[in-house]
């Protein structure tokens, strides 16, 4: 069974790849990555190393080729362009008979008011419509995202936000990663020995949801100073 991840250079892929390893996955992991070169650290630790670019629907339908288990890592950019790059992806994917997909999506996608989530919701679409066996994992606010903030109230300078009573289930990146063989895993049992199809969609969030006044006033104690908050 080959499992293949895409954007694996990138801050999330890379913590996905260190994840996989630690569970010697080795020899069944080949990354898609748009430049090989930045990848050649791969290479030295058994990894398949394929060129894959998103804006390049044959160079992903090879890099795909013979893939069992599919991780598609968000790309970046505006939406337009991440929905199309997505939508690139799947139909590579569908085109090399890739067994099952995950995606890396978000919080309550189908419902989600964030601009983020419009692109969220076409890949699932997307994938959805290619029928093929998938996961769908709703990764919540990264809180590596508030860093800017934290450093700004190191420096001094006030703490702006609009957020209200609003409460976020911050997850960190680092801890997203240990999910994917366990879907992957367990997703490939299914397929083999059922004939009823393989659609998920696991929750990557804290139980504990915390509202931005909360934060704050952690962030205070730990600095020992009252930052100036901006509503």
């Amino acid at each position: 069974m080959t499992l293949l991840v895409t954007g694996a250079t990138g801050q999330f892929g890379s913590t996905v790849i260190d994840s996989l390893l630690k569970r010697g996955l080795a020899a069944q992991l080949a990354v898609s990555v748009r430049n090989p070169a930045k990848a050649s650290s791969y290479k030295e630790r058994g990894i398949d190393i394929r060129q894959g670019d998103f804006d390049d629907s044959a160079s992903l339908t090879r890099a795909f080729s013979g893939v069992d288990r599919l991780l598609i890592i968000s790309t970046d950019g505006d939406n337009e362009t991440r929905i199309r790059q997505h939508k690139t992806a799947v139909h590579a994917a569908q085109a090399a008979g890739v067994r099952f997909i995950a995606y890396t999506s978000i919080s309550n996608a189908s419902n989600n008011p964030l601009s983020l989530a419009e692109v969220h919701r076409a890949t699932e679409d997307a994938i959805r419509a290619t029928r093929i066996p998938y996961a769908f994992l709703r990764n919540n606010w990264y809180l590596e995202n508030e860093l800017g903030f934290v450093q700004a109230a190191l420096a001094g300078a006030p703490i702006t936000t609009s957020a209200g009573k609003g409460r976020v289930g911050w997850a960190l990146r680092a801890d997203m990663p240990w999910r994917l063989p366990l879907c992957w895993l367990t997703a490939a049992m299914r397929i083999r020995f059922t004939n009823f199809p393989v659609r998920s969609q696991p929750m990557m969030i804290l139980p504990q949801r915390w509202d931005r006044c909360l934060a704050i006033r952690c962030l205070s104690s730990m600095l020992m100073t009252q930052p100036t908050v901006r509503a």
